[in-house]
């Protein structure tokens, strides 16, 4: 579940983005409790995010650890139109 209220303007742009973007920046957290951020390909279809990785990566074992995890995507060069 994303989180996000698609009915807003702010939504409605995230969505936009969400469906033109191609790079998500997702951050689990290691078994030390220690937050890791990878730029990671993605899709976005019906709703959900799918996002397919090698096997026996570290960020797969620290989401069997913890599925607890946060996807943002990049902010402009000044910093704004953040999107998490």
């Amino acid at each position: 579940m994303s989180g996000i209220d698609f009915s807003s303007d702010t939504g409605r742009h995230a969505l936009e983005r969400l469906q033109r973007e191609q790079i998500i920046w997702l951050t689990t957290v290691s078994p030390q409790g220690r937050p890791q951020s990878s730029p990671v390909w993605f899709l976005w279809r019906d709703g959900t995010f799918v996002i397919y990785s090698q096997p026996n990566m570290p960020k797969l074992k620290a989401i069997r650890g913890n599925d607890h995890v946060s996807l943002n995507l990049n902010s402009s060069e000044t910093g704004e139109d953040v999107v998490i």
